[in-house]
């Protein structure tokens, strides 16, 4: 008994430290293209003007930040949601994993809305515990307006997305978690 008291009196040390030493990276600062994490490693993510939206956490992984920003700054790049773990770097010509930016939307060179998007992030589905849930009403090219519900689960290991109709049932669950304060919305300045 004493042997595995001494031999836990020598370990444990070691173990905690490697705990505490291999902890989730946070956002530390952003500088409009470069990301600076909580262990000091930058990262340059793809994008400019990068904003922290929202922080998905994983307990026990690597958590997923969402971030707003630009793909270029001399041209006409609308802002979007990206959801990235440290090191991914958006490719532009790939299906990204985010959202588009919520509030009301125009085309360029129009004064006419085509879309009006309410963006949630946090305990937003009664069985997830984080996740990011948009809720759209968007006029497509045929001209009809079509409601959908857009979400994504934080897992250990992946974000699993899923495309919705709307429904009411589905779209009161988010909004009542919204209103008990266990999901946020996210409105842009």
């Amino acid at each position: 008994m004493l042997r595995i008291l001494l031999t836990l009196a020598v370990i444990a040390p070691t173990l905690f430290a490697q705990s505490r030493g291999s902890a989730a990276p946070a956002i530390a600062e952003t500088r409009d293209s470069v990301i600076v994490l909580s262990n000091g490693q930058q990262w340059k993510p793809g994008l400019y003007q990068i904003k922290l939206v929202y922080t998905l956490q994983v307990p026990g992984g690597v958590p997923f930040f969402v971030l707003s920003g630009v793909a270029c700054l001399d041209c006409d790049a609308e802002l979007n949601l990206l959801v990235l773990r440290p090191s991914e770097v958006v490719q532009w010509t790939d299906t990204m994993i985010g959202f588009a930016y919520p509030g009301p939307h125009t085309q360029m060179m129009s004064d006419s809305v085509d879309a009006l998007r309410r963006q949630f992030f946090g305990h937003c589905l009664k069985d997830e515990q984080s996740t990011a849930v948009q809720i759209a009403h968007e006029q497509h090219r045929d001209g009809a307006w079509r409601d959908s519900i857009r979400t994504l689960v934080a897992t250990r290991n992946a974000l699993v997305r899923h495309n919705y109709a709307w429904t009411i049932p589905r779209a009161r669950e988010t909004l009542d978690l919204a209103r008990t304060g266990q999901c946020h919305e996210w409105k842009p300045r």
